[in-house]
């Protein structure tokens, strides 16, 4: 992934797009970052959620289908051993495969 080494943020920069999907955009990064830390912290999973990687699974997808995949997280807890791999996978459902659609384009102009 083109993610910097953590750090506060900061987003995008040298980033081109490359590969699948864009990077999120500022506000959906921001989002994110407080829904994981919230997760982390009162959502009982004791830090277990690895920002890094869902940011790069969630490219691509739009934030209201990536604030699904953590709530569905959210309910399914007890039996979920690996949040970050629970999230990925369903993130890259969503963004590769799922439906195709993306933010953009709606509907193919035919």
């Amino acid at each position: 992934g083109c993610f910097g080494g953590g750090g506060g943020g900061g987003g995008g920069g040298g980033c081109g797009g490359g590969g699948y999907g864009a990077p999120m955009d500022v506000d959906a990064d921001t989002k994110l970052r407080k829904r994981i830390g919230w997760l982390n912290k009162d959502g009982g999973f004791e830090n277990q959620l690895n920002y890094q990687k869902v940011a790069e699974a969630a490219a691509g997808v739009d934030i209201q289908s990536v604030m699904e995949v953590l709530k569905d997280l959210e309910e399914n807890k007890a039996k979920v051993k690996d949040p970050t791999a629970y999230t990925s996978a369903a993130l890259r459902k969503r963004g590769l495969g799922g439906a195709g659609v993306r933010r953009t384009i709606m509907k193919p102009k035919h």
